[in-house]
């Protein structure tokens, strides 16, 4: 089988996972290390962990933390019911926190054939990277993946005087997941030095230099980036908010001109309409959430409301009767909040400002009552036939720059 062709193919062998997530996080310049930060309610590190523990065939997970976090790491991995994940007290390297996570795995799991290590802040791998990974580990004994660089990258010496520049052409950037058999990198750790532990960083290098097998690098997507910087958890919330927005219109049949402005704005950011009736649907459960890079998740969790007759929605219970006509009978996981986007419309703009005040307290009321039901509430006053194209942007735009604190705002578009 050719290396990287084990996507399609059912993992039947034993996988296991280790996930160092010792970093202080000193690049951030946060109070608290970037794997802990909160996007949409949840650890970063959640969105990575649910990558592998979705897949049934991975056996078993342990993620390295330092020694005054592990506490903290084992109540978040209870919170989310990850039911196969090991929390360890890493050490002080990157190399020492893998050993001995990879030790715990050996200890825990008789029966791993190959072993994936990922890093804990990089919340985007898909279901198909990691079975070409696991697959291309099994039959050569180590895999890779790489990005191609994106600067060139030189040498200086000790005056900071460049001495060499590398070829792009001959280079590439090494990324993560790795997947390794067992035996191989169990080897290669047993044999490092005090110098591998405490300066080292690449797996790969290790089996290549101790058991003398040399990885089998396959080209990764534009997805398998890394959490570094504070810009960087900005762009990740940004992505995970994307890809589990599933958004519904409402009323689309009786505005049809304004539903297509919205259509098109929305598609044009990529996000994922559903089609079909939604109502009171059973929502999946968690574990179908966690494949963040799969677009495929059916359950609507953002609703669009198009309101041309202001009477049926002049009053918090009138739009909250609305509301739970759409809302799913189980309970949502926490992974993003339901989001209502109510687009009020006039027929003129007369008296428009004293309609803006008099909705304004109706969706401000419902937003103060849905922080505690995990909903957000937003507003669009807009004139009816009157510029729909700026009316879709203005619905995208609250769509993926609204933020929770901001539940309860009423837009205008003239």
């Amino acid at each position: 089988m050719a290396a990287g062709q084990g996507d399609e193919k059912r993992v039947d062998f034993g996988v296991g996972v280790v996930l160092p997530a010792a970093g202080c996080g000193e690049r951030m310049k946060l109070p608290v290390p970037k794997q802990f930060c909160e996007v949409f309610g949840r650890p970063l590190i959640c969105y990575t962990i649910e990558c592998f523990h979705r897949h049934a065939w991975i056996r078993q997970i342990v993620v390295a933390t330092s020694k005054e976090h592990v506490d903290l790491l084992r109540d978040i991995v209870d919170k989310a019911g990850f039911s196969r994940v090991m929390v360890v007290e890493g050490g002080a390297t990157r190399h020492r926190s893998i050993h001995a996570a990879l030790k715990t795995l050996q200890q825990v799991c008789a029966d791993i054939d190959v072993v994936m290590i990922h890093d804990a802040v990089r919340p985007f791998v898909s279901g198909d990277m990691l079975k070409k990974m696991v697959w291309t580990a099994r039959s050569h004994g180590a895999a890779g993946v790489c990005r191609p660089l994106v600067s060139t990258v030189i040498a200086r010496d000790e005056q900071h005087v460049m001495t060499e520049s590398l070829d792009r052409r001959r280079f590439v950037a090494s990324e993560m997941p790795q997947a390794f058999q067992t035996s191989v990198i169990s080897a290669a750790y047993d044999q490092c030095t005090i110098e591998d532990f405490e300066h080292g960083t690449e797996c790969l290098l290790l089996a290549m230099k101790y058991v003398g097998v040399r990885a089998t690098v396959l080209d990764g997507n534009p997805d398998l980036w890394k959490v570094t910087y504070k810009k960087d958890l900005l762009a990740a919330e940004g992505v995970i908010k994307e890809r589990l927005m599933r958004i519904k219109v409402i009323g689309a049949d009786r505005q049809e001109d304004v539903a297509g402005a919205i259509r098109t704005a929305l598609q044009g950011h990529q996000l994922q309409l559903a089609d079909g009736p939604v109502g009171n649907h059973t929502l999946p459960q968690p574990s179908s959430f966690g494949d963040l890079t799969s677009p495929t998740a059916p359950a609507v969790n953002t609703f669009i409301l198009l309101h041309a007759d202001l009477t049926r929605v002049d009053s918090a219970e009138k739009l909250s009767a609305v509301q739970r006509e759409h809302l799913p009978v189980a309970p949502r996981p926490q992974l993003i909040d339901f989001t209502f986007l109510h687009i009020f419309l006039m027929t003129d703009e007369a008296d428009i400002t004293e309609k803006q005040a008099a909705l304004l307290k109706v969706v401000m009321q419902l937003a103060s009552e849905g922080r505690t039901k995990n909903q957000q509430i937003f507003g669009i006053l807009a004139v009816m036939d009157q510029a729909p194209d700026r009316l879709g942007k203005m619905a995208a735009s609250v769509l993926l720059r609204g933020h929770a604190d901001f539940s309860g705002q009423i837009f205008l578009v003239l």
